[in-house]
């Protein structure tokens, strides 16, 4: 059966979230929240010893890193579902298979990090320690701010600075590929058979002027060359066309029966006549 956090560090973490501002500031919450865990690491288990849960490429994840990854599961549905949380999600059985999809995500990347033997410059790290509101006293650094978290969450700086590495690592690893791209050998072969191609060229230059300088064409010339080849000056005829076109409903709009009885009341006058005998 799992335990979760007392409401006061539940309230503690939430104001912290809630004033953390800035990018530094929000690498430093997320690995401030991994010692808040910690801080309860032995009320997580009820007795017992502690087994092995999880094998990835060799490297064992025991039954108490599961623990703290489904707290830290918890932790963050809870904070996506709002005022309303929705406890039926929260329970060992939903919350297990998350974990153990993380912890074996997380593992690898870190085997991976291992592998490639990156690293981050410890002035970096101190950099966003520093620069961490939290840690800040009128926009100044406070050491005694710094060492008063770490004892209440009973961490130590090097372990902080550790974890903070690891974070930067995994962003720089996720970064790294999502911006990273592949080829395939025979495309590969191909851009260097391009950027290493070699051709010879031959041309000769012909002047215009050097052609025609010495060249004289007279009217008579021009007029015997138009006569033998007349058809290729020749056009398709043409005919121009001006018409007017006039229609029907064009030139008089419908009249209805009673637009005719109102104008002939109106011009009555005009059909009377006299009587005669």
């Amino acid at each position: 059966m799992m335990r979760y956090f007392f409401l006061s560090e539940m309230n503690m973490l939430r104001s912290i979230r809630d004033n953390v501002k800035g990018k530094a500031a929000k690498v430093i919450l997320g690995i401030m929240i991994v010692p808040f865990v910690f801080f309860g690491v032995g009320s997580l288990v009820d007795g017992g010893g502690v087994s092995d849960v999880l094998i990835v490429n060799g490297e064992t994840v025991d039954q108490n890193e599961l623990l703290l990854e489904m707290q830290l599961v918890r932790n963050q549905m809870l904070s996506r579902m709002g005022d309303n949380p929705d406890y039926s999600q929260l329970t060992e059985e939903v919350l297990a298979p998350v974990a153990i999809e993380s912890l074996t995500r997380k593992t690898l990347i870190n085997q991976a990090l291992a592998d490639m033997s990156m690293a981050v410059p410890d002035l970096m790290i101190e950099k966003l320690i520093t620069g961490t509101p939290n840690f800040q006293v009128d926009g100044r650094f406070s050491v005694d701010l710094l060492n008063s978290f770490l004892a209440n969450q009973r961490v130590t700086l090097p372990l902080l600075k550790a974890r903070i590495a690891n974070d930067i690592k995994e962003r720089q690893l996720g970064v790294g590929l999502a911006v990273s791209n592949f080829s395939l050998p025979f495309s590969s072969q191909i851009l260097i058979d391009i950027f290493n191609e070699n051709r010879d060229v031959n041309w000769l230059k012909l002047p215009i002027i050097d052609v025609t300088k010495n060249v004289t064409v007279s009217n008579e010339d021009t007029q015997s060359y138009y006569e033998a080849n007349k058809a290729d000056y020749v056009s398709e005829q043409q005919l121009v066309i001006e018409y007017i076109e006039l229609r029907r409903e064009n030139l008089y709009a419908p009249v209805s029966d009673e637009q005719v009885q109102a104008e002939y009341t109106l011009q009555s006058e005009q059909f009377d006549s006299n009587e005669s005998r």
